[in-house]
């Protein structure tokens, strides 16, 4: 007697899994790391371009050739 293929049970289909390469996790940690690198290393040197203060201690708050004139009405210190 033949057996009727037809009549055996069908394997269940597993889903298919999508490989991803081991290279492109190394690239993410590379590009991960810097940029982590360059965001504490433009953290550590802040420029801060200022000419000088005034003589009360505060930062100069325009140019002195400005067409507007600024008055401070009070000082809250």
């Amino acid at each position: 007697m033949s057996k009727n293929k037809s009549k055996q049970p069908k394997r269940r289909r597993l889903p298919v899994a999508v490989r991803v390469p081991g290279w492109y996790y190394a690239a993410l940690a590379v590009i991960a790391l810097v940029g982590s690198m360059l965001i504490v290393y433009s953290m550590r040197n802040p420029t801060i371009n200022v000419e000088g203060m005034t003589v009360e201690g505060d930062f100069p708050k325009g140019a002195a050739d400005a067409p507007v004139t600024m008055y401070e009405w009070g000082s809250f210190s």
